[in-house]
């Protein structure tokens, strides 16, 4: 058979390379009491074992079957041990036990590293047998654990941005295989890059209805991060200080329970910017300065922009944790926006990334919303551009409400007369939308 590649696309505008076939194959490999020693190094791998049996029955990679047993490997005590084996890559029907200690420190002494300084005790336990199909809300049943004590990792083209002082303690588990029953247990993670301390411990429980507890501490430099461990095509920065505590229920936002939540603290943002496939151009976060308190993200001092549009916002958000853990209910909430020009060409679905000048609506689509949020803003626009059109001063209230935006006697002045409108928009499609509005 042959292995060939192809261009898939993902949502409105993400393409990504993808394998489309492999070659059918049948490979069986085992070894027992292997040994392998670098002469330039001091230390060999000892007892090196596994039994491989892997094979592809037809072209079609996602139903390649891989199992490893008896997997061994020692260095001094430095060891890693167990079976892994995954039925094929569609539902990832698994089986696994796999325990690992080592010394990141004394990795040099048995495999050539040359570009970064490790330190550092880590030990995992993984074991889990099941499908994981969020579908039908089914995890592999697991009871897992990663720990990494005293960690260090300095890359020496950056001997000035050592990360140190690294301690995470990581608990998966599901005893029953389910979302309901799924806990990810985080106890905590720590760690110092360039003199900046970082604190995060938490505590998820039931993915169906979840149940969260999240503290957080300390200062991230994104960039400084994004020179150590930079991705192609991905361009970061920004900075990020917290200090804040979230507790509560999903369900308890959706019926308004809102006194059996607790939260408090502060997340403050700084040139930060954030893509999102639904518009082709970048949000840039100048300042958000976030509170929190009881059931609320509070934006209490927000300035920001998308491309030519420059925005400032005050209000609050419900439901945010809930809704970027598991995309479920609707992310609720009000406020205050104002601007001094909105261009709508910059956000239809296929406007120029590029920034231009006279920019068109003609062919770039419609403009698409996210779904299941119920957001109203009071907006004060001094200039709104669509197409060729302006309209002047620009106030009233703007809702999201699932996948539709809702005008509710808004005002604007177009050609020197003034107007009062109530209507209604729904992108179907991104060159499609419905329109419906009384003036």
């Amino acid at each position: 058979g042959q292995y060939t590649t192809g261009i898939q696309k993902s949502g409105l505008r993400q393409r990504k390379q993808v394998i489309t076939s492999i070659p059918k194959f049948n490979l069986k490999s085992k070894l027992t009491n292997g040994y392998i020693k670098l002469n330039e190094l001091p230390e060999g791998v000892d007892r090196i074992a596994f039994n491989l049996d892997a094979h592809a029955k037809d072209g079609i990679w996602e139903n390649v079957y891989f199992t490893m047993s008896n997997i061994n490997a020692e260095v001094k005590d430095n060891f890693v041990r167990g079976k892994i084996s995954v039925g094929n890559l569609k539902n990832f029907p698994i089986d696994a036990n796999f325990q690992a200690k080592l010394s990141l420190a004394e990795i040099q002494h048995f495999y050539p590293i040359d570009s970064v300084e490790l330190k550092g005790d880590l030990n995992v336990d993984f074991k889990a047998a099941g499908t994981y199909e969020p579908a039908k809300h089914l995890f592999p049943r697991t009871q897992s654990s990663l720990e990494l004590k005293n960690g260090y990792v300095k890359y020496l083209l950056y001997p000035t941005l050592p990360i140190e002082k690294i301690n995470v303690q990581t608990l998966v588990s599901s005893p029953r295989g389910s979302f309901r029953d799924l806990s990810v247990q985080v106890l905590p993670i720590r760690f110092e890059i360039a003199g900046e301390q970082f604190y995060l411990d938490a505590n998820l429980n039931n993915f169906d209805n979840l149940k969260y507890r999240v503290h957080s501490k300390g200062s991230l430099d994104l960039g400084k991060i994004y020179q150590l461990f930079a991705l192609d095509g991905l361009n970061v920065a920004g900075k990020i200080k917290s200090n804040f505590s979230i507790k509560g229920l999903q369900n308890d936002v959706q019926e308004g329970n809102y006194d059996k939540m607790s939260s408090r603290g502060t997340l403050q943002i700084e040139k930060m910017r954030f893509d999102t496939d639904l518009f082709p151009k970048p949000y840039l976060i100048q300042i958000g300065l976030f509170k929190f308190f009881k059931e609320k993200m509070i934006f209490e001092s927000f300035e920001g922009s998308y491309g030519s549009t420059q925005f400032t916002a005050n209000g609050s958000l419900l439901n945010v944790l809930p809704y970027m853990l598991t995309q479920k209910g609707q992310l609720e909430g009000m406020f205050t926006f104002s601007s001094p020009s909105l261009n709508i060409n910059e956000f239809m679905a296929y406007a120029p990334a590029a920034s231009a000048k006279n920019a068109s609506a003609s062919n770039a689509g419609v403009v698409m919303l996210p779904d299941q949020t119920k957001i109203a803003f009071k907006a004060t626009i001094e200039e709104i551009i669509y197409d060729t059109t302006k309209l002047k001063n620009f106030t009233g209230i703007v809702k999201t409400n699932g996948n539709m935006l809702e005008l509710d006697s808004t005002t604007f002045e177009i050609a020197g007369a003034k107007v009062l409108m109530k209507g209604k928009y729904e992108p179907v499609k991104p060159q499609k939308a419905l329109f419906d509005y009384n003036i």
